[in-house]
């Protein structure tokens, strides 16, 4: 009966995205290690279990999971809506209030003076620090991430062993295959729209066909993390960029975007990125 359900879900679902339908069998398996059965009994039973769930993020997942399969199987999903109405609100207030203590850390600058910082590079015309702190600002990519190549077309980033960013007319597509979680989550593309980050990739490539953004440093060391902060502003490490970001932007929407971005589940966030105690 239950791999009815199962087949009839997966199905359904068949023309989502890889990583999606990867995160909806992930927490379907969590369930059923956690409650020893699938989300198809009586509802009641079913949010009862998951109001069980201590982790807030952990939980909220998990409904969203649950409360789709429920509703494509013709379930009754009321009271799975609701908890997961309520959760969302606790999780949402939660990241309001947390972080005060980063932001209140002076040995961290402030987001508004990180992009201040940006826009310096960009006047300065650095163009490769502009990418790297453009990216580690506002993608939110790891050290590892910004080994990449620069080329002017999608059909010269073809090595799956390679980061790309391709140039294009008015926008810069970054290209993922090597990264911390790329096994888990596949490669990862953003197409970037900045005027600004566009000039400064189409003026780093110059008139050569493509190019290293890190380049000869790497050569200097094994270490891609020494390279990027010699090269971030005020050589400040990748973490604490990402600290700045979730402290300045603290919100649920945020860092649901900035795991998407770095292949990092919310509750890793929370519990590696965060002053406060976790959720």
């Amino acid at each position: 009966m239950e791999q009815t359900y199962l087949i009839k879900f997966y199905e359904n679902n068949k023309n989502l995205n890889k990583n999606t339908q990867f995160n909806h069998k992930t927490q379907l398996n969590k369930y059923l290690d956690m409650f020893n059965s699938y989300p198809v009994g009586h509802e009641i039973d079913i949010v009862e279990n998951l109001d069980t769930i201590v982790n807030h993020s952990m939980k909220l997942s998990m409904l969203k999971t649950i409360s789709k399969f429920r509703k494509v199987n013709g379930l009754d999903n009321e009271k799975t809506l609701l908890l997961m109405k309520n959760t969302n609100e606790i999780l949402s207030e939660k990241y309001k209030n947390r972080n005060i203590k980063i932001k209140e850390n002076k040995t961290l600058p402030s987001y508004e003076y990180m992009i201040e910082k940006l826009n310096e590079l960009y006047k300065e015309q650095n163009w490769k620090k502009y990418i790297i702190n453009y990216l580690l600002l506002y993608i939110n990519v790891r050290n590892r991430d910004l080994n990449l190549k620069i080329v002017r077309t999608k059909k010269e980033a073809t090595d799956d062993n390679t980061n790309y960013i391709v140039i294009k007319k008015t926008s810069s597509l970054f290209i993922r295959n090597v990264y911390k979680t790329s096994k888990t989550y596949g490669s990862k593309m953003n197409l970037i729209k900045s005027k600004k980050f566009v000039k400064a990739v189409n003026e780093f490539i110059d008139d050569k066909p493509s190019v290293d953004l890190l380049g000869y440093q790497l050569e200097t060391t094994s270490n891609v993390g020494n390279v990027v902060r010699r090269l971030s502003i005020d050589k400040i490490k990748e973490s604490d960029f990402l600290k700045i970001v979730l402290a300045s932007k603290n919100s649920l929407d945020e860092a649901t975007k900035i795991s998407k971005n770095r292949g990092t589940d919310v509750e890793t966030l929370q519990n590696n990125y965060n002053t406060e105690i976790g959720i």
